[in-house]
């Protein structure tokens, strides 16, 4: 007996069509994966984001709500450090800035950089990320992304590596004066004792004075294609931040005998080493200045220990708990 299968006939051209439909940014990632735990970390199984506060959600140090001078190597908004080869504040400045950004974002955070004067071509304006326990990155191949707008077309991004000074260069931003994704790729090296990624402005190109760089959502991630942001939330990120610096305002304690005050103090976040601690503005209740110094401090604790007007005299101090790299 003859059996006869009928079978639908197939639009080939739609077949084909079908193939080359775009799978997005995340389907992109997907294919390009070449192992399964590259694949766990693109679905979002667990911290995608190497960076910490990759949006300026912390500040600790002030708001800097207002445009401020910015010396080379010193930190502004937590975890993020000025690099300006000139190293004079007056030739820099930055502010925060929550009113001018990217198309995608209804609210958020904005640093803007600023030359206050010019700079030569073998000069840089800019910030920088230190990362801790870089090494594990060795041989892993990372994308640094973010979200740029800036009136200078030599606007660019470098993942830079202590010791062999190695360097990998984004494409450039246009100079148009409009939100662009820059992204770099690029594989870790683990050379040297140090390791810096950085966001640097003009680098071997002139400035002058009123040319600016502006950038938020940072993100720094293992694989080959710029994810969307990882957003965390405003309690996580401060806890990661206190890792490294932590500014609470010390309350009020009373002598532990007569003219003399002895407090411990509990980190919130233990640090990621011993502290240097920083006293400042320290009170008595009667409103009079007093010395109060740090001592025993480990990477969970302190003591305190001053003088004051009586033992039943209380003091407020503001402190500066400072482990940064």
């Amino acid at each position: 007996m003859t059996v006869k299968v009928s079978k639908p006939a197939i639009n080939v051209r739609e077949e084909l069509a079908d193939l080359r439909k775009p799978t997005g940014v995340a389907g992109e990632a997907m294919l390009r994966a070449e192992t399964p735990q590259e694949q766990f970390n693109l679905i979002g199984a667990g911290r995608r984001n190497i960076f910490i506060n990759g949006d300026y959600q912390i500040s600790q140090r002030g708001d800097y709500t207002t445009e401020v001078d910015a010396a080379n190597d010193s930190y502004f908004v937590d975890r993020w450090k000025i690099r300006s080869s000139k190293g004079n504040a007056s030739y820099m400045k930055f502010q925060v800035i929550t009113n001018d950004l990217p198309p995608h974002l209804s609210y958020g955070r904005v640093v803007k950089c600023s030359a206050n004067a010019s700079y030569t071509t073998t000069e840089h304006m800019g910030f920088r990320q230190l990362i801790e326990n870089y090494q594990e990155l060795a041989g892993k191949t990372v994308t640094y992304s973010a979200w740029v707008k800036s009136n200078v077309p030599t606007t660019i991004w470098i993942l830079q590596e202590g010791g062999t000074n190695v360097s990998d260069i984004s494409t450039p931003h246009s100079g148009n004066g409009q939100w662009e994704l820059l992204t770099l790729t690029s594989t870790i090296r683990g050379s040297g004792n140090t390791s810096i990624l950085s966001y640097i402005t003009t680098y071997g190109n002139a400035l002058s004075g009123g040319d600016y760089h502006m950038s938020t959502q940072h993100q720094l991630e293992v694989g080959k294609v710029a994810t969307p942001f990882e957003h965390r939330s405003y309690g996580e990120e401060l806890a990661l931040c206190q890792r490294y610096f932590e500014k609470p305002a010390f309350g009020r304690v009373t002598g532990y005998h007569t003219a003399t005050v002895r407090a411990g103090y509990q980190f919130k976040v233990t640090k990621r080493a011993d502290p240097t601690v920083t006293i400042a503005s320290a009170i008595e209740s009667g409103g009079s200045s007093i010395s109060l110094s740090a001592g025993n401090i480990t990477k969970d604790n302190m003591s305190i220990n001053g003088s004051v007007g009586s033992a039943s005299s209380g003091i407020q101090a503001q402190l500066e708990i400072d482990a940064e790299l």
